[in-house]
């Protein structure tokens, strides 16, 4: 059968558009949550820096201690 006719289908063609099709459902990257968690911790972390900081080193950033214990008491998440 000719290529030329409507139901002749090249095996290129659909080898292409099965390739394109892609499940819909991902396999979750194990690293993400590490990643995630240690950015939380991380977070965590310098914030309670903040609040150790004197009142000669937050001012020399910007800050007051009541804007400094607001930050800190954010949610490590956030």
């Amino acid at each position: 059968m000719p290529c030329g006719s409507t139901t002749c289908k090249s095996s290129a063609s659909i080898n292409s558009r099965q390739r394109a099709v892609r499940p819909a459902w991902r396999v979750p990257n194990p690293f993400s949550l590490v990643v995630r968690l240690d950015r939380m911790h991380e977070r965590w972390r310098q914030r309670q820096q903040l609040l150790e900081l004197d009142e000669h080193l937050l001012d020399d950033i910007g800050l007051t201690r009541d804007q400094a214990v607001e930050m800190a008491s954010r949610p490590f998440w956030k």
